[in-house]
């Protein structure tokens, strides 16, 4: 099995877009450094060294926190909201979150393809999603909750194991 990348794209749209003004001063050399360079845009990278940056990022963003990931998961769906236009947003709430995720989980996801979702209907306002990465856990949780929250909700979001989010609002 080959190696798993990262596009380029994905490094860019993370480090040098939605992360951009939040990042603490030498953050980005370091990273570059380690073959991180958010400025190649059509480079792809390892997953291994993808995740190592994500979890530099988190350490450096929130430093001695245990929820580092999930901070930034959060983060990032909070910097990115200032970009989706007000009319996705208001066509989102008229759907659902519940049908918005139904929607983007069959989809691949760009950048970063093998990655897949499972999601797990279990009631009315009770969901869960699967990933295949189980290190890419917190992280999810983090961008889960800031993103049922973009849209009008209030989420009770519970890691239940390695690889699965639960959501309930």
């Amino acid at each position: 099995m080959s190696e798993r990348k990262v596009s380029g794209k994905l490094v860019h749209g993370l480090w040098g877009r939605a992360l951009a003004g939040e990042l603490p001063g030498g953050l980005l050399s370091t990273l570059a450094s380690k073959g991180l360079d958010p400025t190649q845009v059509h480079r792809e990278v390892s997953w291994t060294l993808f995740h190592q940056g994500v979890v530099e990022t988190a350490e450096a963003l929130f430093p001695g926190r245990p929820d580092q990931l999930e901070r930034l998961g959060a983060r990032v769906v909070e910097c990115l909201r200032h970009e989706i236009p007000g009319a996705v947003l208001t066509v989102g709430k008229m759907m659902g979150v519940r049908s918005v995720l139904k929607r983007a989980v069959g989809q691949p996801l760009r950048g970063i393809e093998w990655l897949t979702l499972h999601l797990d209907e279990r009631g009315k306002r009770e969901l869960a999603i699967t990933v295949n990465e189980p290190v890419a856990t917190g992280f999810l949780a983090g961008a889960l909750g800031a993103l049922f929250k973009v849209f009008g909700e209030r989420p009770t979001v519970a890691v239940e194991r390695p690889g699965c989010v639960a959501v309930r609002w």
